[in-house]
């Protein structure tokens, strides 16, 4: 069984990982919800979702 560990006991890592399977973000630290979601809407397909 795997442990929690709190985002500040330096185990916490966020990867986004674009469709391309390229690495858009990689974070140490918490991101707000608004913080996320304007990486998201930088990516190329969120572009494409906005225009179509």
């Amino acid at each position: 069984m795997s442990s929690w560990r709190s985002p500040n006991s330096g185990g916490f890592k966020l990867v986004l990982i674009g469709k391309d399977g390229g690495i858009e973000l990689e974070e140490r630290d918490v991101l707000t919800p608004q913080n996320l979601f304007a990486v998201i809407d930088r990516m190329p397909m969120r572009h494409r979702e906005l225009a179509g």
